[in-house]
Order: C-alpha cells, then structure tokens, then sequence
C-alpha cells in the first residue's frame, strides 16, 4: 500500500465521518456480476464504523459505493494470506513508514476517494479468500482506520460472472508513470490497470491556479518542518482510484472531473519500501475541458 495509503492530502478532511456500509452479495445469473452496496453517511461522534457481513460471494463483482456524507471518504480493501490478523497488517502496513509491504498481500481494490454526496461503482474480479478492510482518509490520530473502519471478511464461491463494463477513458500505472487517455469533464467511466510490477494507485486533485507542476511537487515533497501553509493542490475537490496489485484492472464509473488542470499522482511506495511513486514521476499534469 504505500505505508500510509493516507496523504496530508486528505489531512484536510475533517474527522466525524460515520461510514455505514452495507454488502449484500447477490447470486448472480445469466453472466451478471454479484452486487456489493457501499453507503457512507454523517456520524453523531467521532467514531467510524463499517457494517460488513463475515462472508460474500466471489467472482466478478459491482461495488457500488454512494457517499450520502458531507466529507469525503473511501472504500478500500486488500486480499491477504489466510491467517494475517487485522492487527498485523495496521501494524505492518497502515501504520508503517517506507517500510517494506508484507508478501502476505496478494491482491487489492475497492472504490477511491469520493466527496460527500457523490457515488461511485467498481467492477472487479473478487477472488476467493481473506480480505481486510479499511479507510485511510484523515491524517495522525484521526485517521479513519483508527476509529473503527477496519475489519475483515471472507469472499467465497465464484459466482459473479461477465465482462468488466465498456470504459470510455483509460488510465494505466506503472513505474513509473501513468499512461492517460480519454479524461474529460463531468462524469467519467475510466478503466483502470496496474501495468507495472509496483503496487500503485491514482489520486486526481486540481492544481491551484497559478501554480506550475514543479511548484506543486516541490511543495509537496518538502520536509514537514520547510512547508509553509497549505500546498497548492486543492485536495478537498480530489478524487482517487484504488490502491491496486500488479495486473488487476477494474472500472470505475462517475469518477467526476471540473475543467481546469489536475495533478495525478501515487503516494504509494515500491515493495521494499523507499520514496513515494510520485518522487520517482509519477506526478502529471492533465488538462481537463
């Protein structure tokens, strides 16, 4: 994952986010995917909250994940080694700086960063096994896996069948670049593959006006003690696609774009730990109109 899937990004987005997530996995029929439901809503405390389920059906699969909050949040999940404790892959992985990722993780997925109010589905294969789930939005002590939005969770059978749904823009990460074609404003629907040898994701936020690519990467590879406000990315408009293994496609659907220019960009780090993906290039620009 990257040693903190979690950005000082999205340190903007508050804490108080109650996420209740309902996944209700359909047998499928005809070659029709499973459905998984995801909502997020607003919480009376600040503690977070996932209700899933101890099994779901497998195969291939719609997440659909509405954001009925008011702040931004996100659904991700990793398939892991059958008998990696929760506990241990925070420590290992959630918590962990630069450190090595374990080889107990063998896949990942899920929905990215959504605003309040949006929705968002993913279509993915869900192979059989032992997942854990998390939220890494927020930053130090009030990121969201710390308050309750960590859990596991089996995924049996094998009956989501079908193709992954017709994608009109493509985005593809590798080392250590993306490759991005067909992004434009309004809604979206983007393909999604890892192509590399890396685990990677893509996190889309508007670069200030005014403000030039190298600006915005200075700014945000800068030591904590040399940063000086605010960088000038506008991370409380961003949006994401999931942290994802090397060759795993998804599509997403609604990813929501303005015009203007976008930073696209992965925090994540290579296998055996070492500088973000965004310090060795994967820091675009992409025009949007």
């Amino acid at each position: 994952m990257g040693r903190r899937l979690t950005t000082r990004a999205v340190a903007a987005v508050a804490a108080g986010l109650l996420l209740t997530i309902g996944l209700q996995a359909c047998s499928s029929d005809d070659n029709k995917p499973v459905s998984i439901n995801v909502t997020a809503g607003e919480p009376s405390a600040d503690q977070f909250k996932f209700d899933v389920p101890a099994t779901i059906d497998g195969g291939v699969a719609n997440i659909n994940f509405k954001n009925s909050g008011k702040q931004q949040h996100e659904f991700q999940f990793v398939r892991v080694k059958d008998g990696t404790t929760v506990d241990q892959f925070q420590k290992d992985v959630l918590d962990a700086q630069g450190a090595p990722l374990p080889d107990y993780l063998l896949g990942a997925g899920g929905v990215g960063v959504l605003s309040g109010g949006q929705s968002a589905t993913t279509t993915q294969k869900l192979e059989q096994g032992s997942y854990i789930y998390f939220c890494t939005v927020g930053d130090g002590d009030a990121v969201h896996y710390k308050h309750g939005m960590l859990g596991s969770l089996k995924v049996q059978n094998d009956k989501g069948k079908g193709d992954l749904p017709k994608a009109d823009a493509s985005i593809k990460a590798h080392e250590y670049a993306f490759d991005l074609s067909g992004l434009k404003a309004g809604s979206n629907t983007v393909s999604f593959e890892n192509t590399g040898k890396e685990v990677h994701h893509a996190f889309l936020a508007p670069l200030a006006p005014g403000t030039t690519l190298d600006q915005a990467k200075a700014a945000l590879s800068a030591p904590p003690d040399q940063q000086t406000g605010p960088p000038p990315i506008d991370f409380e408009k961003a949006t994401s696609l999931s942290v994802i293994t090397p060759g795993t496609k998804l599509v997403q659907t609604n990813l929501s774009l303005e015009k203007g220019s976008y930073v696209v960009m992965c925090f994540l780090t290579d296998k055996a730990g070492g500088p973000p993906h965004f310090m060795k290039g994967m820091f675009q620009q992409l025009d949007i109109s």
